[in-house]
């Protein structure tokens, strides 16, 4: 059986069989948020216990504030990088799929009108997870100076990953012929 091409195009024979919206589902979106939230305290709260003296050296002079101006700002970056990310593969894998990036109370999202198969759509998922937490880790060696605002990142780069992770492990158990269609907060998934 050969899977299904990316296309712009709405494919033959297939039909609407399952939606994720986790705009309208808000028990669900609550879930999510609350493992994130879960995430983000399990990976932060060791590491403020572990590395405490050098926390509290932060209190001394100008270290706080400095640091807390640059992880603003590289969140904001991460952000943006994260949604980039999702848009170098959906163009990646259909090269003519349109674009719309947007921004909801809850989440940023990057979409692609186009109709993505199963392994695809799920490594578009989880793309900024892997290239951020690379980049996160090999930044943690080279600027341990900065450890407080990059474990921050990296807590937000697995946490801020709920969303896309819930998708990735609900597409990896259907069907081989599976393809997603992405509006960013929902998605409408199409079986033969």
């Amino acid at each position: 059986m050969k899977r299904p091409e990316n296309t712009v195009m709405f494919p033959e024979g297939y039909v609407e069989t399952d939606a994720i919206d986790l705009q309208k589902d808000k028990k669900k979106a609550a879930v999510i948020n609350g493992v994130a939230a879960a995430v983000m305290a399990a990976m932060t709260i060791p590491a403020l216990i572990i590395k405490r003296s050098e926390l509290a050296a932060l209190f001394e002079g100008n270290g706080i504030i400095i640091h807390l101006l640059i992880l603003i700002v590289s969140a904001l970056v991460y952000i943006v990088g994260h949604e980039a990310v999702h848009a170098v593969f959906f163009k990646i894998f259909c090269p003519k799929a349109k674009l719309k990036c947007g921004f909801t109370l809850l989440y940023a999202f990057m979409a692609g009108d186009a109709y993505y198969n199963k392994p695809c759509y799920i490594i578009i998922g989880l793309a900024p997870i892997v290239v951020f937490g690379i980049l996160f880790t090999v930044l943690l060696f080279l600027l341990p100076e900065y450890f407080f605002v990059i474990w921050l990142l990296q807590s937000m780069n697995v946490s801020g990953a709920a969303g896309d992770i819930y998708v990735s492990v609900k597409l990896a158990k259907g069907p081989y012929d599976l393809l997603v269609y992405d509006r960013g907060v929902s998605m409408s998934v199409f079986y033969k």
